[in-house]
C-alpha cells in the first residue's frame, strides 16, 4: 500500500483544484464574464496535466501519473472550452518532456490520450450532459474510460514491440485508471457539496433521461461483465487447450527418440563396446548411459517459450534446455513429484520461476513439457487485455451513441410537446403542437391538436352561454337602478343625475335615490370590493338593506349603524362597502350625511369656486360589527350641485399608469360650471375616455350630481 499513497496524493491536485475555482467563480470572481472563467479554468487545469506529467510516481520500474483526470475535470465541472485549452496544454507538455526524461516509448500515446481527455470531456459536457455538471458516478466512468483509450494507445502506437507495450499496459493500467477515475469522481463529488447538491437520490418522480441513463448504464455494466467472463473464460480453455495439445504431441515425440536412444545404448553395452571405441554412446563406468539422453532436448523448443526437461526416476535432472532464459540446475527447481499427475497440466518451479509443467514415463526415465507462467500466458493476457479494452470502448461508444439518439429522438420530442402543453394550459389554445419526427409523436400531436379543437368548441360554447347569462345578469342590475331622468318631473326643487360605466359585464358600484318623505330626499352613491358577479351580489343586498333602513325614517348615522351590522352577518369572504349617503330637506337646502370609507364629494357653487367634502363618519360597513357612525351637516345654497363618485373615477388610468386623480377632476367641474347636472357628468364621463385613450377601463366608473334649487321648466334635461 505504501507505493500507492504517492499516488493518491498527486491524485488530489484535480480535486484541490476543483474546488479552489469552483469557490472563486461563486464569490470573488462571480463577476467575470463566462470567457474569463473558461480561459482561467483551462489554464489551471493543464498546468495540473503538466504536474502530472512532471511529477509522476515510479512504481515497478516504471512512472504512473494522473495526467488525464485535470482536463477531464475542467471540461466536465467548468466547460467545453476549458476542458479541451486544458488537453492540449497537457498533452503538448507531455510530448515535449519526452526530451527531459519522460519517455519517447509512450510520447505519442500520452500525448494523444491527453489531447484526447479533454475533448472527450468537453463532447460529453457539451452533447451529452446538456452543457451541465454531471454526477460522481459518471465522473468515475469518464475518468476509467479516458485512461482506457490511453492504454490502448500506447498498444496500438508501439505494435512492433508488442511485448514491450503489453509489459507497461500491464503494470499501469490498474493504478493509472484507478487513480484517474477516482480523481474525477472526488472532484465532482466535492464540487457537488460546495453547491449544496444532495448526493442522494432526490424524492420525487425522476425526469425520463435520469431515468433511462441509469438503466442503460445498468444495462451496459451487466452486458460488460458478462462479455469480460465470457471472454476471459474462452481465452483461458483456449490456451490450456492448445497448451495441452502441445505439451502432449512433443512429449509423445521425446519419448519415442528415448526409446530409441535407449534401445541403441541397451544394444552398443550387450556387445561391450565394440562399436563404440571411443564411448560416445556407452560408458561402461556410468549406471545409466544418460548423457546421449540429455543432450536430446538441448535444442528442443516447445512453442515458442518452452522447453523439455529429462528427469530419472528418482527425479534427478538429466538434461538442460536451451530455451531456458536461465540455467536450469536441480537447485533452483522445485518439484514436488507426488502431487503431479501425469499428463496433466500442473505448476511446478522451474529454474526459479513459475511454469506450467506435464510430465510423462519414457521407459526409464520421465519426461517433463515446461512453459514459464510470464512467457505463456502473454498471448492469452495480451488477447484478454485488449479484448477488454476493446469491449469497454464499444460499450461506452454504445451508450453515449443510444443515449444522445434516445435524448434527440424521444427526450427532446417530449419536451417540445411539453413547452407547447404548457403553453396550452396557460390559455394559448391556438398553439398547435407539430413534432412529427415518427409516426407515434404524429398521432400524438394529432391526438392533442384534436382535443384542444374540441376543448376550444366547448370553451366557446360555455363563454357565448356565460356571456348570455351575464349580459342578462347586467339588464337586471341596471333595472334596478333609477334610469329615467329627470326622475320627479312634478318636483322643481332640485334637479339629479346618475351613470354607472361597469367594468366587467356586471359590477360592484351602484347608485340610488328616492324620498324618505315628503320633502326629504334620500340618495346615496356605494362602491363593493372587488369585482363581477360576487361584487354585483354584494351590491345588490346592501343597496336593498340601506333602502329599507332609509325609508323607516331613522337618522343616517342608524342607518348606517344598522346596514353596517346586517352586512357583516353571513358575510365570511369579508366583503365590504364604502357609501356616501345623504338626505336632502328639498325646501330648505339642509343636508344630513354618513361618509362610510367612500370618496369625498364635490360642491360646485353657482358663480365661483367650490369645495371638498372630506369629514369622514366611520369605515365601511360590512367590515365589522358594533361600530358607531357619526352623521355630518351641511347646507346647500340655491345652485349649488354636490358632485358624488367612486374611486374609479379618480384612479381612472392611461398607458403611462398616470391617475386621472381629483386635481383633474376638479378642473374639469370647474369648467362645467353653468352646466346642468346630466351634461356635467357626460362631460367628465368624456374627459376620462380621453384620458385613457384606449387603455381598458380597470373599475367601475359612478357618478352622481344633484343641483339644489328650483329648475326652469325649459332647463329640465330629458335623458333616459
Amino acid at each position: 500500500m505504501a507505493k500507492y499513497l504517492p499516488l493518491a496524493l498527486v491524485a488530489l491536485l484535480p480535486v484541490l483544484l476543483s474546488a479552489v475555482l469552483y469557490w472563486a467563480y461563486s464569490k470573488p470572481l462571480s463577476q467575470w464574464s463566462p470567457r474569463k472563467k473558461q480561459l482561467l479554468a483551462g489554464f489551471c487545469f493543464g498546468l495540473a496535466a503538466v504536474f502530472g506529467t512532471e511529477f509522476g510516481v515510479p512504481m515497478d520500474g516504471l512512472r504512473v501519473n494522473v495526467r488525464d483526470a485535470a482536463p477531464i475535470c475542467a471540461g466536465l465541472i467548468f466547460g467545453a472550452p476549458a476542458g479541451i485549452m486544458a488537453g492540449l496544454i497537457g498533452g503538448i507538455e507531455r510530448y515535449l518532456a519526452a526530451w527531459w526524461g519522460a519517455g519517447f516509448y509512450t510520447q505519442l500515446a500520452c500525448t494523444l490520450g491527453t489531447m484526447f481527455a479533454g475533448f472527450f470531456a468537453a463532447g460529453l459536457r457539451r452533447y451529452m450532459f446538456e452543457d451541465k455538471k454531471p454526477g460522481w458516478v459518471y465522473g468515475l466512468a469518464v475518468g476509467g474510460v479516458a485512461e482506457i483509450v490511453h492504454m490502448t494507445l500506447i498498444f496500438f502506437t508501439n505494435m512492433d514491440d508488442a511485448r514491450t507495450g503489453f509489459h507497461f499496459i500491464q503494470l499501469c493500467t490498474g493504478p493509472m485508471v484507478t487513480a484517474n477515475a477516482c480523481s474525477v469522481m472526488l472532484a465532482l463529488l466535492v464540487v457537488g457539496i460546495m453547491g449544496k447538491e444532495k448526493i442522494i437520490r432526490r424524492e420525487g418522480v425522476p425526469h425520463i433521461a435520469e431515468t433511462f441513463q441509469k438503466w442503460l448504464l445498468v444495462c451496459i455494466v451487466v452486458a460488460f461483465g458478462c462479455a469480460f467472463s465470457f471472454t476471459y473464460a474462452l481465452q483461458t480453455r483456449i490456451y490450456h487447450g492448445t497448451m495441452e495439445e502441445t505439451f502432449r504431441q512433443n512429449l509423445e515425440d521425446l519419448k519415442r527418440e528415448i526409446i530409441s536412444v535407449a534401445g541403441r545404448n541397451e544394444m552398443l553395452k550387450a556387445k561391450g563396446g565394440e562399436d563404440d571405441p571411443e564411448g560416445k554412446f556407452f560408458d561402461g563406468s556410468q549406471e545409466d548411459p544418460g548423457l546421449l539422453i540429455g543432450s536430446i532436448t538441448e535444442n528442443w523448443h516447445v512453442g515458442d517459450s518452452g522447453y523439455l526437461l529429462v528427469f530419472d526416476q528418482e527425479g534427478r535432472l538429466k538434461s538442460t534446455a536451451v530455451g531456458a532464459e536461465e540455467e536450469i540446475t536441480e537447485g533452483n527447481t522445485q518439484i514436488d513429484w507426488p502431487s503431479l499427475e501425469e499428463g496433466e497440466i500442473s505448476l511446478a518451479i522451474i529454474g526459479g520461476k513459475e511454469a506450467y509443467v506435464m510430465w510423462q514415463e519414457a521407459g526409464r526415465y520421465r519426461t517433463m513439457a515446461v512453459a514459464p507462467v510470464e512467457k505463456a500466458d502473454f498471448s492469452r493476457n495480451l488477447s484478454v487485455y485488449l479484448m477488454t479494452f476493446v469491449i469497454v470502448l464499444i460499450f461506452s461508444a454504445l451508450f453515449i451513441l443510444i443515449y444522445c439518439l434516445i435524448r434527440r429522438l424521444i427526450v427532446d420530442k417530449i419536451h417540445s410537446i411539453n413547452k407547447s402543453l404548457s403553453r396550452i394550459t396557460a390559455g394559448q389554445l391556438d398553439v398547435v403542437v407539430d413534432v412529427r419526427s415518427s409516426e407515434e409523436f404524429t398521432s400524438l400531436s394529432d391526438d392533442i391538436n384534436n382535443t384542444v379543437a374540441t376543448l376550444k368548441h366547448y370553451i366557446d360554447e360555455a363563454a357565448a352561454r356565460i356571456d348570455r347569462e351575464l349580459e342578462f345578469a347586467r339588464e337586471i342590475q341596471y333595472s334596478s337602478l333609477p334610469s329615467i331622468f329627470p326622475p320627479f318631473p312634478q318636483r322643481k326643487e332640485f334637479d339629479i343625475y346618475a351613470s354607472m360605466d361597469t367594468a366587467k359585464e356586471v359590477g360592484g358600484d351602484f347608485y340610488d335615490f328616492y324620498f324618505v318623505g315628503t320633502d326629504k330626499l334620500a340618495f346615496v352613491v356605494a362602491d363593493v370590493s372587488g369585482k363581477g358577479i360576487p361584487a354585483a351580489m354584494f351590491m345588490m343586498r346592501a343597496r336593498a338593506v340601506i333602502k329599507a333602513l332609509a325609508e323607516t325614517g331613522i337618522s343616517v348615522n342608524e342607518i348606517a349603524r344598522d346596514a353596517n351590522d346586517t352586512l357583516c352577518q353571513g358575510n365570511e369572504r369579508g366583503m365590504f362597502v364604502t357609501v356616501w349617503l345623504g338626505i336632502l330637506d328639498i325646501n330648505t337646502g339642509e343636508l344630513d350625511y354618513v361618509n362610510c370609507g367612500h370618496t369625498a364629494p364635490y360642491i360646485l357653487h353657482p358663480e365661483v369656486g367650490g369645495e371638498w367634502v372630506k369629514k369622514k363618519s366611520g369605515i365601511m360597513l360590512g367590515s365589522v360589527e358594533d361600530v358607531p357612525y357619526t352623521s355630518r351637516h351641511i347646507t346647500l345654497s340655491p345652485g349649488d350641485i354636490i358632485y358624488l363618485y367612486t374611486d374609479g373615477v379618480s384612479e381612472s388610468n392611461n398607458e403611462a399608469g398616470e391617475f386621472f386623480g381629483e386635481a383633474r377632476l376638479e378642473e374639469i367641474l370647474q369648467e362645467g360650471r353653468g352646466l346642468e347636472v346630466a351634461p356635467l357628468c357626460v362631460k367628465v364621463k368624456e374627459r376620462l375616455d380621453a384620458f385613457a385613450d384606449g387603455t381598458e377601463q380597470f373599475d367601475d366608473i359612478t357618478m352622481l350630481a344633484l343641483r339644489f334649487g328650483r329648475v326652469a321648466e325649459n332647463d329640465i334635461p330629458d335623458i333616459q
